[in-house]
């Protein structure tokens, strides 16, 4: 009988220990540990990246609202956005890039001295988890005084950091992105 006890105890402890690691394993494979994203498993979110080409003219700087669109005008009619680009990556797609979606989460963020006289949004991505935002970023906002550009992540401003340009090179046309690297000096800061 006792014999019985400890083969069954055995047995349990086992199956709990084995049960245990396997979820262990999989859960730190594709989860962020620390940053911005700490916690967050890409294979549970989204990224939309809406982009409006650099060299377009317009006659005023491009808000956020006007860029995804979605809103209502004063007549009650439906606004698209202005994007020349709208593309929605899915978590089995932003595991091939791990790496690089951690780097963002850990990169060194520098709050800005002086805040931006407007912004310019022709580039601007999200991460979303069960239709929730995780992380935003938008560039570029502009300092007419001092004459250096930022960006904003999760609605805070900060100076440039050329990880967060990585991630819209991945998925962009490669002719959009040279003109994305020499609109925002990508490369310069390192």
């Amino acid at each position: 009988m006792k014999k019985r006890k400890y083969i069954i105890l055995f047995i349990l402890v086992f199956s709990i220990a084995l049960t245990g690691c396997g979820r262990s394993e999989n859960v730190s494979m594709h989860t962020i540990s620390s940053g911005l994203l700490e916690g967050i498993d890409l294979n549970d979110v989204n990224l939309t990246i809406y982009y409006y080409n650099v060299h377009r003219l317009t006659r005023a700087p491009v808000a956020l609202e006007r860029l995804v669109g979605g809103w209502y005008d004063n007549t009650g009619r439906l606004i698209n956005g202005w994007y020349d680009y709208k593309i929605t990556i899915s978590g089995e797609v932003l595991i091939e890039h791990f790496d690089l979606i951690e780097r963002m989460s850990n990169a060194d963020l520098i709050p800005v001295k002086v805040k931006s006289s407007y912004t310019e949004a022709r580039m601007y991505y999200l991460f979303e988890k069960d239709g929730q935002e995780v992380l935003s970023f938008l560039s570029t906002g502009f300092n007419r005084e001092t004459r250096t550009c930022s960006i904003f992540v999760n609605g805070q401003e900060f100076e440039p950091n050329d990880v967060f340009y990585e991630i819209l090179f991945l998925f962009l046309p490669e002719n959009e992105v040279e003109k994305i690297k020499v609109y925002v000096g990508w490369g310069a800061r390192n």
